[in-house]
């Protein structure tokens, strides 16, 4: 009998105790969800602090929603005390501060500045000593700025694990036991990735094999020579069951805090340099539903306004005219609120009140930022005069502006100038006489074609299949053909299979009509009617005098209910899913006869080369990043064209298949959810066929501009016009933010396109005391100042690498 219990209690005496202490295996545990992501506001906290006293070795990880511990404290002030004096000891670490727990990926980089920013400042208001040295995501929130983002803000560490929920994706392999992980900018923090040895686990959907310390992961590690691995698994907030991996013999692993982790084992390691490339999120959600569609639009909106007004309002106050700003704070909230990782993978899903996070996206949290934005603009600029004498026309970027401004007037007239608006400053015009006519011819002469043209491009449309684009001629030089000359697709095709059809079906397959909505010296602007599927469509296609971009807005009435996409068996656990593969939905199709062209696609901070050879997949374990932010881009080095979207969705492109933005899909999707098409389909996009590549052709700018447009307010006074510039930036600098508060300015700089090294800034007035501080307001270090040489103008020259971050504080003295 002793010999028997000898051996019972061996492995506890010798084989646990060794792994605990060594640290043969480490384990990541913890919580994941808040207030907005099931997480039991009258107990759950308890239950935390329960467990942590009834088992001191474990640790855990949390990534809750800051907005959580304002409900707490209200239902249960003693619980939350409790959690207070753990969450400053031993066993807890914050790994995500961000307000709303995004998917980053698919965001600005303003909007993601701002979720650390105003998560960390919440989670401060109730624990005052909190650090945050270490950033990890149960989910896929990762993107390739982050080592930019993370190091401005503090951080040490990084994980890009996300092993159990993998729903929406997953990152590719990077390596071994650590990296350190380089942003677009040279910027670098040590890093967990998944390892190469790190596969998908076998029979599901959702995870690697590293969601527990396994035999079969453990063995990988080992025989990849990974000597202290670490698995990962951050609770559903709501799960009763404490230490995911057990306590006493049932675990083999020591519970850890990632910065223990990094702590005690990066000394041992000899770090890789690996680049993040942007193609290393491998995201997978439903693209081209109706309802993702809106969320993705109103989000986008969202952010440009609120940029825009932060920025109206510190012109004001730059110009004599402060206002409040603290309200922008609510605005910020509530459009962080519609960033929340789940609005976007489970849109339909019941949020509160039987109330979907759909409902609040659209009718509760948006509205909300854009009113408040508005109340604030119209403070900053004030309205429109009822008796107009002139027009003042603001520039929120940092470049100056020459366009065509279409003015509305009253009584519902129009008059269009040409205006030349400085950098990051307004502009003012008396207000010609003319007004804007209705196009004199409603019809084309010919029913087959329609032309459209400026000074810069000449359009053909083929009207006798659906209004494709015929022929896009570039004028400048020799001149350009963007348009192919024959082949399967055609530019502006919309192409997809209809189930309920049993085919791919095309707006080639009918013909168009067009009609002139207005045409004049400064804009045409042309209607193109026509059907796909039995399904009506419009496209009202604007060119202005002077511009490159052909701009475009897609609407499409449904007739009914359909479905759009793959006709593949779906079932649990199937890995095959008919939201795949983006070449079974409805497509907007640009084809080009470029030779060669590789393409290129913005990121929040970035702007990346595709690696793939095509982004095509039809399965969970296949999975490749397909996602387009602000723009796509492609280009053979003697020209390119560019497409803008007005939201995040899908892109569609590979050897064989043109470049498409994702347009519709209609079918199951993931739990069982069927994504229905709900009345109509609008999307708001532009092209622009350019020489050279991306960064010579300035698309980044183009594209700010695209969504920051310029802004006129009706003036009744009669005094003479205006110009004013209050910063102005280099060629190839993003003017990113702007803020005021008293006589201190803080701007943000993206070096988007420019070289590495010193740049120029210009801002008007006496600049003193100027200082790069880091995203925490930390300063850096001093920038130099000096006379510009026009008078009453100064000249910073920081030092930016390319793809750089900047921000800067000035105390501001205007003459």
């Amino acid at each position: 009998m002793r010999w028997l219990l000898f051996i019972l209690i061996l492995p506890a005496l010798v084989v646990r105790p060794a792994c605990a202490q060594d640290g043969c295996s480490s384990f990541i545990d913890g919580f994941h969800g808040g207030v907005y992501g099931h997480y039991p506001l009258t107990w759950y906290t308890d239950f935390m602090v329960d467990q942590l006293e009834a088992h001191p070795q474990w640790r855990i990880n949390l990534e809750l929603e800051p907005e959580t511990w304002d409900s707490v404290r209200s239902l249960t002030p003693e619980t939350y005390e409790r959690f207070r004096k753990v969450v400053a000891g031993p066993q807890v670490e914050v790994v995500n501060p961000t307000y709303a727990q995004p998917y980053l990926y698919n965001i600005s980089g303003e909007s993601i500045i701002r979720q650390f920013q105003t998560g960390m400042k919440k989670w401060r208001e109730h624990f005052p000593d909190v650090q945050f040295l270490s950033y990890s995501s149960e989910e896929p929130c990762f993107t390739s700025c982050l080592p930019t983002v993370l190091k401005q803000l503090g951080f040490r560490y990084i994980s890009l694990k996300c092993p159990d929920t993998c729903w929406g994706g997953y990152m590719a392999p990077m390596g071994g036991q650590f990296i350190r992980l380089i942003g677009p900018d040279g910027s670098a923090l040590p890093c967990v990735p998944r390892y190469d040895c790190e596969a998908l686990q076998d029979s599901s959907v959702w995870q690697t094999i590293a969601w527990k310390n396994s035999p079969e992961y453990l063995k990988a590690c080992a025989e990849a020579g990974i000597e202290n691995p670490v698995g990962m698994c951050l609770q559903d907030a709501g799960w009763k069951g404490g230490p995911w991996m057990g306590t006493g013999r049932r675990n083999r692993s020591a519970y850890t805090l990632w910065r223990d982790y990094f702590d005690r084992f990066l000394p041992q390691v000899k770090l890789k340099e690996r680049p993040f490339h942007q193609e290393d999120v491998r995201p997978a959600l439903m693209w081209g539903t109706h309802v993702l569609q809106i969320i993705a639009q109103k989000v986008r909106c969202a952010e440009n306004h609120l940029v825009q007004t932060e920025k109206l309002c510190a012109m004001a106050a730059l110009d004599g005219h402060g206002i409040s700003t603290s309200r922008m704070e609510e605005a910020w909230r509530t459009l962080l609120l519609s960033q929340h990782h789940d609005s976007w993978i489970v849109p339909l899903n019941t949020l509160r009140r039987r109330r979907s996070w759909a409902h609040y996206i659209t009718n509760v949290w948006i509205p909300q930022s854009l009113s408040i934005s508005d109340s604030m603009r119209r403070e900053a600029i004030g309205i429109s005069a009822l008796h107009p004498k002139k027009v003042r026309i603001y520039n929120t970027t940092g470049h100056d502006r020459l366009e065509w401004v279409s003015i509305p007037l009253p009584g519902e007239r129009k008059v269009d100038i040409e205006a030349k608006v400085p950098a990051f400053g307004y502009a003012e015009y008396p207000l010609p006489s003319e007004t804007v006519e209705s196009a004199t011819a409603t019809q084309f002469p010919t029913d087959a074609t329609a032309l459209l043209e400026n000074d810069l491009m000449r359009i053909e449309l083929d009207l006798e299949r659906g209004g494709v684009v015929r022929k896009l001629h570039l004028k400048e030089g020799d001149g350009m053909e963007f348009a192919p000359a024959n082949g399967l697709f055609s530019i502006g095709e919309l192409r997809g299979y209809f189930r309920g059809e049993g085919r791919f079906c095309s707006s080639t397959e009918n013909k168009a009509t067009a009609r002139w909505i207005s045409r004049n010296q400064a804009c045409q602007r042309l209607l193109v009617s026509g059907t796909i599927a039995g399904n009506p469509f419009r496209k009202t296609i604007t060119l202005k005098k002077g511009s490159p971009l052909i701009d475009v807005r897609l609407h499409i009435d449904w007739d009914g209910d359909l479905q759009i996409g793959e006709p593949t068996q779906e079932g649990w656990p199937m890995r095959r899913r008919s939201f795949y593969d983006t070449r079974y939905m409805l497509n907007l199709l640009f084809p080009t006869r470029l030779s060669r062209p590789q393409l290129f696609k913005d990121a929040p901070f970035d702007v990346c080369q595709s690696q793939q050879a095509e982004t095509f997949f039809n399965r969970w374990d296949s999975i490749r990043h397909n996602v387009v932010l602000h723009w796509l881009d492609l280009s053979d080095g003697k020209g390119g064209l560019a497409l803008f979207t007005d939201h995040t969705t899908s892109y569609s492109y590979g050897q064989d298949f043109p470049m498409g933005l994702t347009v519709q899909y209609a079918g199951p999707g993931l739990w069982g959810k069927e994504y229905q098409v709900n009345g109509h389909t609008e999307i708001h996009y532009a092209l622009m066929p350019h020489r050279g590549e991306w960064n010579q052709a300035h698309i980044q700018a183009w594209a700010q501009d695209w969504q920051e447009p310029l802004i006129p307010v009706l003036m009744d006074s009669d005094g003479s016009t205006q110009e004013h510039s209050f910063i102005r930036c280099g060629e190839g600098l993003e003017l990113s933010a702007v803020t005021m508060e008293k006589d201190k300015l803080t701007f943000r700089v993206f070096n988007a396109g420019g070289k590495d090294g010193e740049q120029v800034i210009t801002l008007a007035g006496e600049a003193q005391d100027v200082v790069e501080v880091n995203l925490n307001g930390e300063p850096l270090r001093n920038i130099t100042s000096r006379p510009h040489r026009k008078a009453g103008r100064t000249e910073l020259n920081p030092a930016l690498p390319r793809f750089g971050l900047g921000t800067y504080q000035v105390k501001w003295k205007r003459k």
